[in-house]
């Protein structure tokens, strides 16, 4: 009797030790999944653009020319989330790919062929550069190229981010979030600061910089900078105008790394949304009569937005 109830105690130890080992390689696979994915992620926001526009054309061959969504998750290019709901949906430009909440770029009416909240074609949205006829214009107070943009008060550009997290950058029309003007900022204060995140050491003095938000701390970085790196902060529900950004010594880990993932998951739907755009109008640029498609559809609304974006400038500018 002892050696049998020896020999289940064996037993139940082995199975203890098979179930324990099952649940650590488990918890190893769920430990790995967020590694290979934020990894996945880098190695597609490298590829080309014309290796995404070449993806974009064999799928949209093997779909048979159907619109389906090249990555499904889509990330605000302001605030870096993907929440989206009929009360502020993400929607994505139709003819650049850049995705954005409509309260944070000011949206009255929204409304996108691919915005991700409802699955009905809309009318066409365009962001301001693609409205004005510009491509990745340049920031007046960062050196990063790409983003989202406004348009400021003289007709030059400025990332939203930039303009939001700046204190002394403000809007003509905070409703609306329109005409960026930097007639109160500090010109001394140009290069006067380095950027410690800059990638290029040529860059770090360009444009402005600001201040880590904590306490004593003298750690400076250039907006775009900061938010690539997941070192900006959301403004809490309390104080919807509150912008600041905190280094990496004075910022929690865990929200540092969701924030990087999700600037790396907007930049490839961006990238990858722009490469599926440029290969429809490429497949539209051939001989082809009958009905209008969407893609023709949204050249023309674009070109109307241009025109009357145009006129509406003529003789605006005041300075």
């Amino acid at each position: 009797e002892n050696s049998d109830h020896e020999s289940d105690t064996d037993g139940g130890k082995s199975a203890s030790d098979d179930s324990s080992s099952s649940d650590s390689d488990d918890s190893g696979d769920s430990d790995n999944d967020s590694p290979n994915e934020d990894e996945v992620l880098r190695l597609k926001s490298n590829m080309t653009t014309q290796e995404l526009i070449s993806l974009a054309q064999r799928q949209s061959q093997n779909n048979k020319g159907s619109a389906a969504p090249v990555f499904s998750v889509k990330v605000c290019g302001t605030c870096l989330r993907s929440n989206s709901d009929h009360s502020n949906e993400i929607v994505e430009c139709d003819s650049c790919g850049v995705s954005v909440h409509e309260a944070c770029y000011g949206i009255q009416e929204g409304g996108s062929i691919a915005s991700n909240a409802s699955a009905a074609s809309t009318e066409p949205w365009f962001c301001e550069p693609c409205m004005a006829g510009v491509h990745q214009p340049h920031c007046e107070v960062c050196p990063n190229i790409g983003g989202i943009y406004k348009e400021t008060d003289v007709g030059n550009w400025v990332h939203l981010v930039c303009a939001l997290y700046i204190p002394q950058i403000s809007f003509f029309d905070p409703e609306r979030i329109t005409r960026a003007t930097l007639f109160e900022l500090n010109y001394q204060s140009w290069g006067k600061r380095a950027c410690c995140l800059c990638k290029d050491i040529k860059f770090a003095r360009t444009g402005l910089c600001i201040e880590c938000d904590a306490g004593m701390c003298r750690q400076y970085f250039h907006v775009t900078c900061a938010q690539e790196a997941g070192l900006l902060s959301e403004p809490s529900a309390e104080d919807s105008e509150q912008f600041f950004g905190h280094c990496k010594a004075h910022s929690d880990k865990e929200l540092i790394k969701k924030r990087k993932k999700n600037w790396l998951s907007h930049q490839l739907n961006y990238r990858q949304r722009g490469a599926t755009i440029q290969a429809e109008r490429a497949l539209e640029g051939e001989a082809r009569k009958g009905k209008e498609s969407a893609s023709q559809r949204n050249n023309r609304k674009l070109k109307r937005c241009r025109e009357r974006w145009v006129s509406a400038r003529e003789g605006d500018s005041w300075v």
